[in-house]
């Protein structure tokens, strides 16, 4: 994807939540986007996004790395609320992100399989009136 592509991507977000990191910038309540579409100028210089669609269960990022995008889409239907954890932000929210783990056979157990993090997710923000009920 280009970055004119990546941008539209974002902007076509709805109904997800989440912030981006601009190149060279700290992150602020004008990078986050809880309850409001996001909207980035095409001359936005993209580091890392997040995103979390509470409705479809789904998580986007989407970080730049050297010339290239990824853009990682995870559907978050079978994750375990024990799996989510909390982390307080410096934009004044609380994160959540999801652990993903997998059986895989190890060589260390006997080939048993044991369960290994396959990757961590953007999982929206904890809204302590609604989430914590």
């Amino acid at each position: 994807m280009t970055r004119s592509e990546v941008i539209d991507k974002i902007n076509s977000l709805k109904g997800y939540d989440g912030y981006v990191q601009l190149m060279g910038e700290k992150i602020c309540k004008n990078h986050v986007f809880i309850d409001k579409d996001v909207v980035l100028s095409t001359d936005s210089l993209i580091y890392e996004a997040h995103f979390y669609s509470k409705s479809e269960n789904k998580s986007i990022c989407v970080r730049q790395i050297n010339d290239a995008w990824l853009v990682d889409e995870t559907d978050l239907s079978d994750v375990d609320s024990g799996d989510i954890c909390e982390f307080y932000s410096k934009f004044g929210t609380k994160v959540k992100m999801a652990q993903i783990w997998e059986a895989k056979n190890d060589k260390y157990c006997e080939n048993v399989p044991v369960l290994k993090l396959k990757k961590v997710a953007f999982a929206g923000f904890m809204d302590d009136k609604k989430d914590n009920q």
